[in-house]
């Protein structure tokens, strides 16, 4: 009689797995993960204590890390809508795209006042937050003054203010002291109003230059990457 020593080996793998000896093999691992879960089960309801604080007493967890908020809304639409009939196509298409485009064209007497009040709106934006980060900082030194903080705490706070502003400064371009914003934001500003002071031409070749450069400072004031490899 031949046996099957094929079936017999499994036979066998299967009863070691499922005896005494394969339980106390795996019993370490099945023990630790026990422990894991009640630990768990433990300090789950400690977050919600954590999550109570906030930002902490004086705000010191809070996430101060100054950031630009309240841009302007976006303007070249209505721009390319306005004055995008009278540009080049090679500006026109890659900025204006599938904007609707009004077929008459706008004689350009200047820098349209919704991108003189965006190009404002923006440079408040950027330097709002240098100007709260200078505030906290005077806030500071006052109640050192008057004695409600310690000198060397006070003095490692505003330290910790002014590392977290001058990257912001770096970054943006921005001057002490100055509220034109962006450093380039008011360069190309100040190259729109130039290009525009002498007012409309009768000429088309003027004009679409002029159109060219509204497209232009609308794209650039949007942050569109397209603008400078279409300038």
């Amino acid at each position: 009689m031949q046996l099957d020593t094929g079936r017999g080996a499994a036979i066998a793998t299967d009863a070691a797995r499922s005896g005494p000896g394969w339980l106390a093999r795996r019993m370490p691992s099945l023990l630790e993960l026990a422990f894991v879960l009640a630990a768990i089960a433990v300090l789950l309801p400690q977050f919600d204590r954590v999550a109570a604080i906030g930002a902490g007493r004086d705000h010191r967890f809070a996430d101060d890390g100054l950031r630009v908020e309240g841009l302007p809304e976006p303007t070249l639409p209505a721009v390319c809508a306005a004055y995008g009939a009278a540009a080049e196509e090679r500006v026109r298409a890659p900025l204006c795209g599938s904007i609707s485009i009004d077929a008459g064209s706008r004689a350009i007497a200047g820098l349209p006042d919704s991108l003189s009040r965006a190009a404002v709106h923006a440079a408040r934006a950027f330097v709002a937050p240098l100007r709260e980060a200078e505030a906290r900082v005077a806030a500071l030194q006052a109640r050192r003054r008057d004695g409600a903080d310690g000198v060397r705490d006070s003095a490692d706070a505003a330290a910790a203010i002014e590392a977290e502003v001058q990257p912001y400064v770096e970054r943006y371009q921005l001057t002490d002291g100055d509220d034109s914003g962006p450093r380039p934001l008011a360069c190309a500003m100040r190259w729109a109003e130039a290009a525009l002071a002498a007012g409309p031409r009768a000429d088309r070749g003027a004009e679409t230059a002029r159109a060219d450069a509204v497209l232009l400072f609308a794209a650039a004031l949007d942050g569109r990457a397209a603008t400078e490899s279409v300038a």
